[in-house]
């Protein structure tokens, strides 16, 4: 029985290490998106800017280099909220492994008033 409870205790601790890490994975991914949105938001107040400026013949590099680099942020924006997604569907499955870790088989214990009486 107390083998069986250390066991249990020990899977707890994993589960829970197992979160905290992957808690910690999507803070990084949450941060890194809201640098990527602003990255892009950025970008693309730039390009407004310039297009209401007329200065489309001196910002056509720049432009197409803008939108290379916008691709690449979207694409890496995407890929991450892939990442979210799955780290969301991990913790939400590490939740339920935990709950039904930490449930017992067995009944609690019980104790009788007039077992242990000591005469």
């Amino acid at each position: 029985m107390a083998i069986e409870i250390q066991v249990q205790r020990t899977c707890a601790v994993e589960a829970m290490n197992a979160r905290d890490a992957v808690v910690q994975r999507l803070s990084d991914a949450y941060v890194s998106l809201g640098q990527k949105n602003a990255i892009i938001e950025c970008l693309r107040k730039e390009q407004e800017a310039s297009q209401k400026l007329g200065l489309a013949s001196s910002s056509e590099f720049g432009a197409a280099t803008g939108l290379v680099e916008t691709s690449k942020l979207k694409a890496e924006v995407s890929m991450l909220e892939e990442i979210v997604k799955s780290l969301r569907e991990e913790v939400k499955f590490l939740k339920e492994t935990a709950n039904n870790a930490t449930r017992s088989l067995d009944p609690p214990p019980r104790y009788d008033e007039a077992r242990t009486k000591v005469v």
